[in-house]
């Protein structure tokens, strides 16, 4: 290749690197750095008139699981915010600037959340109980890996969450009906305090759910879920339990279910965690000994140590969590 034809092409090169750089000034802003931790705090605080940061929480987290696991800053970075309790809170533009992966927002002042399509590390989005906030369209441009929505009857809209999310809460929403873009992305769902829940078969299509937690169980088949390690029954009208055919359970929860009759379908099941919480709970303890059961949790005031059951089920199960006390078999 001549000198001349070397020119060229590095000329070449050249603009298209000015191209792109151009491109992605246009669509992304200015580059500029992040702001630190208190930078990040007095801009909030400037944007929002009688907003103060001072039960702000900005730390570090890491995901552990399908949850993010919240520490101290790691040499001066963090990644998560959490504000609640807020109402003066309006204003989140300042987050743009910031490298906020996981954003928890509870009962602030928020209408518009717009904003956070240009907060591109964030994953994690916790939203519970913003009054204000009526309108989730925003959701569309995000890639979350996992998103709760919790306390928020103004959301009703599934098509509105991001295929990207795999984890995902929503209690006491507005919600229906299921209608994800791509359920079998989902590996944990919590649906629960949703009594105007109409349709949820789509959960049938999640064929890489792995932990499931349900108030209204109608109409719900576990049959083509293989993959499922954990299923919880919480705050739930049902009277006897699903056809679960999966044969190994990581945990199996009972909370708040007055109506259930029996625990029996769960015989000739292995489970490495029981919880039973609620009223009554005695009525479950004859067959708990019928079944294969490493760790069990009782949460029932009215059933003590000294109950004959509670001293056999002690001697059967590696650990017993009563109320406030642990029972570990020697």
């Amino acid at each position: 290749m001549t000198k001349r034809s070397l020119t060229m092409t590095a000329a070449a090169a050249g603009l298209v690197l000015l191209i792109a750089g151009v491109v992605l000034f246009c669509v992304h802003g200015p580059f500029a750095a992040p702001l630190s931790e208190a930078e990040l705090k007095k801009q909030l605080e400037s944007d929002n008139p009688g907003f103060t940061c001072h039960e702000t929480y900005i730390g570090f987290a890491r995901l552990n699981s399908f949850t993010a696991i919240v520490g101290p800053p790691q040499q001066g970075k963090y990644n998560y915010l959490n504000i609640n309790y807020r109402h003066e809170l309006k204003d989140l533009s300042a987050l743009k600037r910031s490298p906020i992966r996981y954003l928890s927002l509870y009962d602030s002042g928020v209408r518009d959340l717009s904003v956070l399509k240009d907060v591109r590390d964030l994953e994690f989005l916790h939203l519970g109980a913003n009054r204000e906030l009526k309108d989730f369209n925003f959701l569309k441009a995000l890639k979350l890996r996992m998103l709760h929505i919790t306390d928020s009857p103004a959301f009703s809209d599934t098509t509105l969450i991001p295929p990207t999310v795999t984890a995902l809460n929503l209690d006491k929403t507005g919600v229906t009906e299921l209608k994800l873009q791509d359920p079998a992305n989902i590996k944990v769902l919590t649906l629960t305090g949703s009594g105007g829940l109409k349709n949820a078969a789509q959960i049938g299509e999640m064929k890489n759910l792995q932990v499931l937690t349900l108030s209204s169980w109608e109409g719900i088949s576990l049959e083509r879920l293989g993959k499922l390690k954990s299923v919880g029954f919480h705050d739930s009208p049902i009277t006897e339990l699903p056809l679960m055919p999966q044969k190994n359970f990581e945990l199996v929860s009972v909370f708040k279910c007055d109506a259930l009759k029996s625990i029996a379908p769960l015989r000739g099941k292995k489970l490495r965690h029981l919880w039973l919480m609620g009223e009554n709970i005695a009525r479950f303890l004859p067959e708990v000994l019928d079944l294969d059961v490493e760790a069990l949790v009782i949460g029932d005031r009215t059933i003590t140590a000294e109950d004959p059951l509670v001293k056999k089920l002690a001697a059967k199960v590696k650990k017993l969590h009563l109320n406030s006390s642990v029972i570990e078999r020697r």
